[in-house]
């Protein structure tokens, strides 16, 4: 899956954590102690996450340049699954997902994503093109 896109996917069900984890080694170059004592998680979770990732994206250098871009932007994009007393509910159609919140995302509002990513990259831009002028 394209980089960027899978980061929206991440924002999209909520999980937040991975996107900090993966901006803090990748971009900010901590080490996993020092990002797990900043977000409270195990060095464990962190380097499942840190290497699960490889598994997911074609290029961690792109990822890792998205990152440094979009990254606050990322952090606003508004979950569509939300925690439910049955695993998850899609905001979008109601659906009640047990597990694997990302896969329905992907199945059924795949074009959302791309869409999200789109607004994602036009938000990223504007703000450095308000940050370039501001420092003019």
């Amino acid at each position: 899956m394209e980089e960027l896109a899978w980061l929206v996917l991440q924002a999209m069900v909520g999980r937040y954590h991975v996107i900090d984890v993966l901006y803090l080694y990748y971009v900010e170059r901590l080490d996993t102690r020092r990002i797990g004592r900043r977000l409270g998680m195990g060095g464990y979770s962190i380097r499942s996450i840190v290497e699960g990732v490889w598994f997911e994206v074609r290029s961690v250098y792109t990822l890792q340049s998205y990152l440094s871009r979009y990254y606050p932007v990322l952090l606003e994009v508004e979950p569509v699954m939300v925690p439910s007393e049955d695993g998850f509910t899609c905001r979008l159609c109601g659906t009640s997902v047990l597990r694997l919140p990302a896969r329905h995302v992907l199945d059924r509002h795949q074009d959302l994503v791309l869409l999200v990513r789109d607004m994602v990259v036009r938000e990223g831009r504007a703000r450095a093109g308000r940050a370039g002028a501001s420092q003019a």
